[in-house]
């Protein structure tokens, strides 16, 4: 019960799904294999729902608007099948497909261009890491909300400093870029410019001199 609550709130699964598709599996011992886009090229929207700040923003996430990114997700799940009947998967660690079939998916062949396609669009999940709502870029990019300097264009005395102003979705968890996002946020407000690190260069006399920014 637990389980089905979880994926139906958390997931926003149809309740048929969870229960046909997923509950079975509950209390069994299992593996789980996401197979994720980190370079989408659908993408989606935020926007305002009114002028009542307490009002929810409308999002259109627009997943596989963009038959590519469709194509990336049928082509890694025939990856990880391909990988589960190694021989290895299969006679030290015991791997076997579920049994149970995905509800509007039960026509088409079993591992088939077809069924990974319906499979995608049924279960499809966000990792809840979203970027560039506000994306930071050049002066004559009329799609930039913020500078270099991640000073918002158009107001004063305004920054915007997180993952929002990243162009496009980097290929790991944003967890660390955010990081170092806001680490150089803060050194700019603060005025503060480190020296570039010089790399390693078999010829000193080569290298750039770098000086004291």
């Amino acid at each position: 019960m637990i389980l089905k609550i979880s994926l139906e709130y958390i997931y926003d699964f149809d309740s048929e799904l969870t229960k046909r598709y997923f509950v079975p599996q509950s209390y069994k011992d299992g593996m789980v294999v996401f197979v994720g886009n980190y370079r989408p090229l659908s993408r989606g929207d935020v926007r305002l729902a009114s002028r009542n700040v307490e009002d929810e923003p409308i999002i259109h996430h627009r997943y596989y608007e963009n038959e590519q990114d469709l194509k990336a997700i049928v082509k890694g799940c025939k990856m990880v099948t391909q990988i589960t009947e190694t021989k290895i998967a299969r006679e030290k660690l015991d791997v076997r497909p579920f049994l149970n079939a995905v509800p509007g998916c039960e026509k088409y062949p079993s591992a088939s261009d077809a069924f990974f396609r319906c499979l995608a669009q049924t279960i499809t999940v966000t990792s809840y890491h979203p970027v560039g709502t506000c994306k930071m870029g050049a002066q004559d990019d009329l799609m930039a909300v913020v500078d270099p300097q991640l000073r918002v264009r158009g107001i004063s005395n305004l920054r915007v400093i997180d993952a929002s102003i990243m162009p496009e979705i980097p290929t790991c968890n944003t967890n660390a870029p955010a990081i170092m996002i806001g680490e150089k946020g803060a050194d700019i407000i603060r005025g503060r410019k480190l020296k570039p690190l010089l790399p390693p260069v078999a010829n000193p006399k080569s290298a750039l001199k770098y000086i004291d920014l």
